[in-house]
């Protein structure tokens, strides 16, 4: 069952360009699911929608609330936490979703920004279901994060710096060693079709872009939505930025200069021991 499936699982701190980067792969042939499925209807400050699907969203809503934890903990969760019994419903139905809806598609995909923390328990369906992964691990500025979460939430910075640390991290070290790219939200902005055309060869998929789709997501990319871009130089300036989150986020704009970075030694032991500092 499952055999030929392949999964291409969108991970990245909210406020980070996920929703528009998973729904360029939808218009790309990434099948998310029904529309009834999911939140594609926008707000303020997601003016071209989520495209999340509601209950892989809700449920890993719950799961986190089992572990006294909600989107914007600070805390990692509980080590093999996705052995827990308390956890086991809402992992049935997961698998469930996944077997009723996707287990038949060739290339389908989901995002939800809590994947960056549960992502175990989805390496637990795919080996059990025989499905091919593939990440595509999206970074913005932690500095715009902040400034994002400061205008929506009334977060300060330091607390922003520590969500976007703990949901980078987690992404990057749980994926070691698997499928995976990764794209910087600037970047993409800059100039979309280059680094999807990348981040499929890299992630192995084929994505057709004809002259009709590449206007599709032409006039879904909106520059003028992008409030606020900062550079590194920025995000050292200043006071409240850990002296990890800026070393993490420097060698990340190293590996959207050079992707194969992203699966050198150095780059793998930098996260080991930084993952294993957080849960000191």
């Amino acid at each position: 069952m499952g055999g030929q499936s392949k999964a291409v699982c969108i991970l990245g701190m909210h406020r980070s360009g996920t929703s528009m980067i998973t729904r360029c792969l939808n218009l790309l042939g990434v099948d998310l699911g029904n529309d009834s499925d999911l939140i594609i209807k926008g707000e303020k400050f997601n003016q071209e929608g989520y495209w999340e699907h509601k209950e892989i969203m809700l449920r890993q809503q719950q799961i986190l609330k089992k572990f006294s934890r909600s989107w914007d903990t600070q805390v990692p969760l509980p080590g093999e936490w996705w052995k827990r019994k308390d956890i086991a419903l809402h992992k049935k139905r997961l698998k469930q979703i996944i077997i009723n809806e996707f287990i038949d598609k060739r290339l389908w995909g989901w995002k939800d920004p809590r994947t960056s923390l549960l992502l175990p328990m989805w390496q637990e369906f795919f080996q059990e279901l025989n499905i091919s992964p593939t990440y595509v691990i999206v970074v913005r500025n932690p500095l715009d994060v902040a400034h994002s979460l400061n205008e929506r939430n009334g977060f300060s910075k330091i607390k922003s710096f520590q969500i976007w640390g703990l949901y980078t991290l987690s992404s990057l070290h749980s994926s070691i060693g698997s499928n995976r790219t990764l794209i910087h939200y600037d970047s993409f902005i800059d100039n979309w079709e280059n680094k999807i055309k990348k981040a499929a060869e890299k992630i192995d998929i084929i994505l057709p872009c004809s002259k009709e789709i590449k206007k599709t997501v032409d006039s879904f990319i909106q520059p003028e939505l992008q409030h606020s871009k900062s550079t590194i130089e920025d995000l050292l300036k200043e006071k409240d930025v850990p002296k990890d989150i800026a070393s993490l986020y420097k060698l990340i704009l190293k590996t959207d200069e050079s992707p194969e970075l992203i699966d050198s030694e150095y780059f793998e032991k930098f996260i080991r021991e930084m993952y294993e500092e957080l849960y000191e």
